[in-house]
């Protein structure tokens, strides 16, 4: 065989290297305009064929399409009609989250000259491929790549790079390693670069390397649109796995890692290195011995890294600094534990991933560094939190304790504080964010003023992604007002409130079972514990972001965003006490709209036509002048207080900016059937509190009730204004669904007459049924949005063991309308319920307040054993003038007021039906 020149062998590897390259093209040509689109990344079913669609829609004709999977089960979920494209092809790899791993391994499939990086939980825009092309060849650049937009529920684009560089501004992946999400997804690249950076190593290569070297070598150029997209929900997932969750198991990671820390001659113990991989996602969750490695690997990046530009500069001194004050002070508060006593945050979590990760962060970010943190976990079900819980549990500074049977978050969080050592207590939302000087700021003030043994704060809500939506002015100038207002409404977040746990502040610092508990702690602090003298502050700083997000856990349990609008029970009960008549004086909803409107300074005032705001807030402050405790600097406080509202109110009455609301009606929608007599009854009662009754009135065959008839009483013909009578079959009285039909025939009357409305009450009644007026009047006052009254049935009232109840609901018109009739029917409560308040969730984001009222009045339903005295228990003033209107609800006074009037009726009754008894015999 003869041997070869130089020429005819340059000229055979000539030969073999186009054959070669033309049999790695589907055309059996080469195109320089071929791109490889590369779909990979931990995603489901949907997001392949989401991402498979885009391939088919996108602009650009000369594609193929390698989607790395991580199972075959995976691949046959798959349309079949993307398996019968030719230029698709599935592989499936252990590696289908590193784009760099499955680009070595399978490179012999690449065919394109250009490679587009699609990361399965990403959407990208149908333009994309084709923009990015024109991009490259103009710019004459190897790596392309764009911003990220992220969106919400709705589509809309959310401030993605504020975000995103608040998630991973502590990531050890991006510092170290320039791994920044937005590369990742939507890099666009030549291959011939990539084949040389892989022909610049001898090792395998992975996502870390690749990136790290784009970065280094300067290639990355950015292009000025958007055009990948992710869903907040994806973003999240991503953030949570990659970052946080899968550190530890990871095998690429751990590699690089590994071979990063042996470059760097530091040898760790397999427990401090597992500890460093857990803690990447955020620095200063580490340990203090790795808190110390990763300043010492930050100062080796600042002085030879030869490629930094001066912002990342900047940023990486910056960072050293704040790690070296951090561990200075944590070495300070050793040294001196007297100066820095331990503060205890305390946190309660349910079901919790991204938000309770970012909270904690800020807690670990905190300028005061001697802290504690204590999560209750209320037995959550999703596995992300207990993947988050166990991997802070290992921190020397958290403690991790677990409910497993669902309880209530007030429990949650007094389990918490159960286990809290420290001398303060900083309570914390699993959803909040904890501003950096929050701890340092209120342990000062409580340091410096002995007097006070609790400070709350303003706060700032802040939207799904941490951004300031606006800065509430919550926050008072002085104890008086801070006290004046809590009685008014909840000023305060229990998420910015730092306590100094004195011995009363462990006694009595501890959250009810009930709604709003968080306020009920502050009324009792302050009101029912009064002789106590415990002195609460409001600073101005803002201390904490409070998320607003549908997925809260207090819009779950339909708390937060209601009780922030409600009166609660144990404030009606205060107010009672200092103010008697105040909800029979007043409309209560009204009052408290006209001062916030004023608080907040609205430039028009909606009022109530009968208040006298002036009046009443002159009274109001007399009555809170006397409470114990005062100092004269407190009354002159609220001397000021008051002025202020009334010279605000005043300004606006002369300036003519007051605008009288609507006043609520009052639709009492009775059912009567046989004796008018207990009609007449249940309207002489009600006549004052009523504006309308609604009179469904039950004929049965033959009877024939003339206006004549109707009207020769002196209680109807007086009240004629009022009544409307309805005449029906009793049968249709006797059917559910007829009588919902006529009842929504006469409400939509009354609304096309412009009589009722959304706000206007509907009580359904039966004539026999007498409610308190009082009870009723009160209820109005406080505005609320369902009441469920509890009336007394006469024939069990004076039974030893307990007596029998009637139910009877009233209910703004808005809720009839989307509940019905028959949700009233179903609404279970027990008949020895007690008066409380309940919230209930009637549509998404809208919650409606019920008040179970006990003892609200008289069930006449059989009169026989009717007494002529009844036996109260205690002594009964006779002269009902000298009555407070407090008095005037309880159900005894009730009772002795109308007893002499029902005793006519029930005598006159029982003649009737002796008589009827008689002329059957």
């Amino acid at each position: 065989m003869s041997k070869l020149t130089l020429r005819q062998f340059l000229l055979l590897i000539l030969v073999l290297s186009q054959s070669l390259l033309a049999s790695y093209t589907p055309y059996n040509k080469f195109n320089q305009n071929f791109v490889t689109i590369l779909i990979y990344g931990d995603g489901n079913k949907e997001d392949l064929e989401r991402n498979l669609n885009f391939t088919n829609n996108q602009y650009f004709p000369y594609f193929e399409v390698i989607a790395a999977v991580k199972s075959k089960e995976l691949i046959d979920k798959v349309n079949p009609q993307f398996k019968v494209q030719n230029n698709i092809k599935f592989i499936q790899t252990e590696y289908f989250n590193d784009f760099a791993k499955i680009l070595q391994n399978y490179l012999h499939l690449v065919n394109g000259e250009y490679i587009s990086l699609v990361h399965a939980k990403t959407i990208s825009k149908n333009e994309r491929i084709r923009e990015q092309i024109i991009e490259t060849k103009t710019y004459k650049c190897n790596v392309m790549v764009s911003e990220i937009n992220i969106l919400n529920h709705k589509g809309e684009i959310l401030e993605n790079a504020y975000l995103i560089d608040q998630d991973y501004q502590r990531d050890l992946d991006v510092i170290l390693f320039s791994m920044d999400f937005r590369l990742e997804a939507s890099i666009f690249m030549r291959k011939v670069f990539f084949t040389n950076i892989l022909n610049q190593t001898n090792e395998n290569i992975d996502r870390y390397f690749f990136t790290n070297q784009i970065v280094k070598l300067e290639e990355v150029n950015f292009s000025m649109e958007s055009f990948v997209q992710i869903t907040l929900e994806n973003y999240h997932h991503i953030f949570m796995d990659e970052s946080v969750i899968q550190a530890e198991e990871d095998t690429i990671k751990f590699k690089h890692y590994d071979n990063y820390l042996n470059s760097k001659n530091i040898s760790l113990t397999a427990p401090q290195f597992f500890s460093l991989l857990n803690c990447s996602y955020d620095f200063l969750a580490c340990d203090e011995s790795n808190l110390e490695v990763v300043r010492y690997l930050m100062i080796d990046l600042y002085m030879t890294f030869e490629k930094l530009f001066k912002y990342q500069m900047l940023e990486l001194y910056s960072q050293i600094e704040f790690i070296h004050n951090h561990l200075w002070k944590q070495g300070q508060a050793r040294k001196y534990p007297r100066e820095y006593p331990l503060a205890s945050v305390v946190m309660s979590s349910h079901n919790r991933d991204y938000f309770l990760i970012k909270s904690i962060s800020y807690v670990l970010e905190q300028s005061y560094v001697n802290w504690e943190l204590v999560i209750s976990d209320n037995n959550s079900s999703n596995p992300n939190t207990h993947k988050i819980l166990q991997l802070l549990d290992g921190h020397p500074r958290i403690r991790v304790f677990y409910l497993y049977t669902d309880q209530n978050e007030a429990f949650s969080f007094n389990y918490a504080i159960s286990y809290a050592e420290g001398e303060y207590i900083a309570i914390q939302d699993d959803d909040d964010i904890m501003m950096p000087f929050r701890l340092e700021y209120q342990i000062d003030f409580l340091k410096r003023n002995p007097i006070y043994e609790i400070c709350g704060s303003a706060y700032k809500p802040i939207s799904e992604i941490g951004r300031p939506k606006y800065f509430a002015q919550n926050y008072v100038n002085n104890f008086a007002e801070a006290k004046a207002f809590f009685l008014i409404l909840n000023h305060v977040s229990h998420s910015t409130v730092t306590v100094r746990m004195t011995d009363r502040m462990k006694k009595y610092f501890s959250y009810s079972q009930q709604a709003a508990y968080d306020y009920s702690l502050w009324i009792k602090l302050l009101f029912e514990l009064e002789n106590e003298n415990i002195r609460f502050f409001v600073l101005p700083k803002h201390v904490t972001g409070i998320r607003v997000h549908s997925n809260k856990i207090s819009n779950q349990k339909s708390e937060t965003s209601s009780y922030k609008k409600q009166i609660t029970l144990k404030q009606i009960e205060i107010l009672e006490r200092i103010y008697p008549e105040i909800f029979e004086d007043i409309n209560f909803q009204c009052f408290l709209k006209i001062f916030l409107q004023l608080k907040f300074q609205y430039d028009t005032i909606q009022t109530c036509e009968d208040l006298d705001f002036e009046q009443f807030s002159k009274e109001f402050n007399d009555r809170l002048r006397h409470l114990p405790f005062w100092t004269q600097q407190d009354i002159k406080d609220l001397d000021l207080f008051y002025k202020y509202f009334n010279d605000q109110y005043i300004e606006k009455l002369n300036q003519k900016k007051l605008i009288i609301m609507q006043q609520k009606l009052t639709f009492d929608c009775v059912l009567h059937q046989g004796d008018i007599k207990s009609l007449i009854l249940h309207i002489e009662q009600l006549k004052d509190s009523v504006d309308y009754f609604i009179i469904l009135y039950s004929l049965s065959p033959g009877d024939n009730i003339s206006n004549s008839y109707l009207y020769s009483n002196k209680v109807l013909l007086e009240n004629q204004s009022k009544l409307m009578f309805h005449f029906l079959n009793s049968s249709i009285i006797q059917d559910q669904q007829k009588l919902q039909y006529k009842l929504n025939e006469i409400f939509d009357d009354l609304i096309n007459e412009k009589i009722l409305f959304s706000n206007d009450y509907i009580m359904f009644s039966n004539s026999s049924e007498i409610i308190n007026p009082s009870q009723l009047r009160r209820f109005q006052q406080l505005g609320l949005d369902m009441g469920i009254f509890a009336l007394r049935q006469l024939s069990t009232l004076y039974q030893q063991n307990g007596q029998s109840y009637k139910l009877i609901s009233i209910l703004i018109y808005e809720l009839l309308e989307k509940l019905g009739i028959q949700y009233l029917d179903d609404y279970s409560i027990q008949l020895d319920f007690e008066d409380k308040l309940d919230i209930i969730e009637i549509s998404k984001n809208r919650y409606a307040s019920i008040y179970h009222l006990k003892d609200a009045g008289l069930y006449i339903d059989d009169c026989r054993n009717y007494k002529n005295e009844l036996a109260l228990q205690g002594k009964i003033r006779l002269n009902l003038e000298l009555l407070s209107n407090a008095d005037k609800r309880y159900f005894d006074y009730f009772h002795n007021q109308i007893k002499v009037t029902l005793k006519a009726y029930c005598d006159e009754r029982n003649k009737g039906l002796f008589a009827n008894q008689k002329s059957e015999l």
